[in-house]
């Protein structure tokens, strides 16, 4: 997929494909351009079916009776292991990051929001005369090569802010999502004089 099909004025496409890991991710697309400019979102959400939600119960619900048998048995050690390996547990099944959505409106900023399993919500905002540009950084770790979206931030102090850090969609999805985020920050980056 190299471009967004568009429909008058919005342009919206949906694709199922892999990250960096293998595991299966579903992209949308969506731009939307106007007299008052151009905006575009974009929102990555893991595939995670409910399988995965069931097997983390159902292990959660063993690691619990084993501290509670080991309470009862007296070892101290076991069940304070037990306790935090169940709190550990709970805290993944919590605050799993499931989708990143990255809403760019030309003239106005950037919104990077994560959504957590239960709900959760974080959002960061960057006004657009902060955002230098967004480029594709990449990491080198021992066996491979890793590529991640960053959106350089700030006048004096650079900052770099990783974008879709969690979901990591591979090279070729990154490269559509540069190319849609730079075709709305171009024009608003030479108005503020970068």
């Amino acid at each position: 997929m190299d471009s967004v099909a568009f429909n008058g004025d919005i342009g919206v496409d949906d694709v199922s494909c892999c990250n960096v890991s293998g595991a299966s991710l579903h992209l949308h697309y969506e731009i939307r351009r106007s007299n008052c400019g151009e905006a575009v979102q974009v929102k990555v959400e893991k595939e995670t079916g409910s399988s995965v939600y069931v097997t983390h119960c159902l292990a959660t619900a063993i690691v619990i009776y084993l501290v509670w048998r080991t309470i009862a048995g007296g070892s101290v050690v076991w069940a304070a292991i037990g306790v935090v390996i169940l709190l550990l547990s709970l805290a993944q099944l919590l605050l799993c990051v499931t989708s990143e959505t990255l809403l760019v409106v030309g003239g106005i900023g950037m919104q990077v929001t994560q959504t957590h399993r239960m709900g959760m919500e974080s959002s960061r905002f960057f006004a657009c005369c902060d955002v230098r540009d967004v480029v594709i950084n990449e990491a080198i770790t021992m066996h491979r090569t890793l590529f991640y979206l960053v959106a350089i931030v700030g006048m004096e102090t650079e900052m770099l802010v990783p974008l879709f850090g969690n979901t990591r969609p591979r090279l070729k999805q990154l490269q559509l999502i540069r190319r849609m985020i730079r075709d709305v920050l171009n024009s608003t980056l030479h108005e503020c004089g970068k």
